[in-house]
């Protein structure tokens, strides 16, 4: 079987047995970028976008298919954004005549392209006809959409049985996306939405103590609970609208890379830091959800460091971001900065502690980062009180 003819076997089984829509033409959008020539089905799932890009490689060089696949990752992300979806993935399925050469496996690592804030996750897979073997870069959620079921021809490539591997070298990068919508995501912006309903918008510093700001000696007089509270508030629309956009955009994202519970636990623990770390240095009352924002920063920089090649453009990305809004909260003197700077280490620490889904940190590292989190915290809150 060649390459051509592998490919039709594959697109009928993903129209009829699938239920994937033929996508026309070979790009994902009118422009200029360059893309590779082959075939696109498409299906919509769970409010998220699946491609199925199936392209002959035979005859094609590393430089071709690396420069089609960066111009197809930013007409994703277009396609993702006009259409307002959830998330949107790509699976390239490079069909290789074979027998595939070390350096065209090597592809394949240089072609993936993640990016948590665009949410598109572009993953390469190769097919060796001549070996009977299909190379899968994990990176989808647990399901992979079926696209490995046991009816599938990319599972049973030409007539040979399931040969599928992932290379040494590549499953150091794998990234495994944990399913469903960002219900934790949804749920916080709705406790804050419904708390600035409930202040009215309020600029008022008397409406936001008595909701739970964050106040010195309130909180030195018994009331802890406003190191908490004081993170699902905010001072007026702008403030709210501001934190609530920075959030829409980075929360989803990582809350696939870590589920539900792990983000949870780092988004609260960044607050609570940030608030702890407010109260140890800044006199001023305070509120915003800054803290735990700024945590999901330290959260991405986190999986950058565990994952170095998947997160170059993400740690970029968030190392942008991260300066921008030191710069800003220097220059502006009613930003927070400790709230940021605790919100960030705590967002750090709590991420090396939870972990990330199927790249477990050793027990020992967990308990390091945990054991330095709560010192942190402790030395933090026994300081405010002095």
């Amino acid at each position: 079987m060649d390459g051509p003819e592998y490919i039709e076997k594959v697109g009928s089984w993903l129209s009829g047995a699938k239920g994937y829509e033929r996508f026309p033409g070979n790009r994902l959008a009118l422009g200029d970028e360059l893309v590779l020539p082959g075939q696109y089905h498409y299906s919509l799932q769970s409010g998220s976008l699946v491609l199925v890009k199936l392209v002959d490689a035979g005859g094609r060089d590393e430089q071709e298919m690396l420069a089609g696949l960066d111009g197809e990752f930013r007409s994703l992300a277009s396609l993702r954004t006009d259409r307002g979806l959830q998330f949107a993935y790509q699976v390239t399925v490079f069909v290789f005549p074979g027998p595939m050469k070390e350096e065209e496996v090597k592809v394949l690592t240089k072609a993936k392209q993640v990016s948590a804030i665009s949410r598109c996750y572009l993953l390469p897979w190769a097919v060796d006809l001549a070996a009977k073997k299909t190379f899968v870069h994990h990176g989808l959620p647990r399901s992979n959409f079926g696209l490995l079921g046991g009816d599938s021809p990319l599972r049973n490539v030409a007539s040979g049985e399931l040969k599928a591997e992932t290379r040494a070298d590549l499953s150091r990068e794998e990234v495994r996306l944990q399913p469903g919508r960002p219900w934790v995501t949804f749920g916080l912006i709705g406790v804050c939405l419904a708390l600035a309903v409930l202040t009215g918008f309020s600029t008022d510093d008397q409406m936001l103590i008595r909701f739970g700001a964050k106040v010195n000696s309130l909180i030195g007089a018994g009331q802890y609970w406003r190191l908490l509270t004081s993170v699902f508030l905010h001072f007026g629309f702008l403030h709210l609208a501001f934190n609530m956009l920075f959030l829409y955009n980075l929360g989803p994202g990582m809350e696939a890379l870590y589920g539900h519970r792990r983000y949870l636990a780092i988004y609260l623990a960044a607050g609570i830091l940030g608030s702890i770390s407010s109260y140890a240095f800044t006199p001023g009352m305070s509120v915003g959800a800054s803290g735990a924002l700024f945590g999901l920063i330290g959260a991405y920089l986190y999986f950058w460091l565990r994952r170095p090649r998947a997160g170059r453009r993400l740690g970029r990305d968030m190392l942008i971001l991260l300066v921008f809004n030191v710069v800003f909260g220097l220059i502006n003197p009613s930003v927070d900065n400790w709230a940021h700077f605790g919100g960030l280490i705590g967002g750090f620490l709590a991420s090396a502690g939870v972990g990330l889904p199927d790249d477990e940190p050793a027990w020992y590292t967990k308990l390091a980062a945990l054991a330095l989190l709560c010192s942190l915290a402790w030395w933090g809150f026994t300081h405010g009180l002095q």
